[in-house]
């Protein structure tokens, strides 16, 4: 994939807005989960971790919309000098992070969820071992 974030948003509202001119989906139909599934990357997860190289505080127009809820690590070494070490200290700071998805922690402490399967982080962190 050969753009950038803005385009690709930029591109999945004017498929939204072809389907509504079309008559194949009504204004009021346009969530946030139909624009979602219009972008080139539909097909794919939203990524759980964004690991930023180089000490960047910025996505660099970067999957903008899928990456709303992902975890930001910010590393100062450059990427062809990123090694199995930095991917450990990352997946590590991950594992210690509270997800909330735009909540408090608050508002995710009184929730009822069930416990997170950490087992496939437990078995990428114990190859590092």
């Amino acid at each position: 994939m050969v753009c950038g974030g803005g385009w690709c948003i930029v591109r999945a509202m004017c498929v939204c807005a072809l389907a509504v001119r079309c008559g194949e989906v009504s204004p009021g139909d346009l969530t946030e989960g139909a624009i979602a599934a219009r972008l080139q990357t539909a097909f794919m997860p939203d990524p759980d971790l964004v690991i930023r190289t180089s000490g960047e505080m910025r996505l660099s127009n970067f999957l903008l919309w899928e990456a709303a809820y992902a975890e930001i690590y910010v590393t100062e070494r450059f990427w062809p000098e990123f090694r199995r070490t930095d991917y450990y200290k990352a997946l590590t700071s991950y594992a210690c992070r509270e997800r909330r998805f735009g909540k408090t922690s608050a508002q995710v402490q009184t929730e009822d969820q069930p416990p997170t399967d950490r087992s496939t982080l437990e078995r990428i962190l114990n190859a590092f071992r």
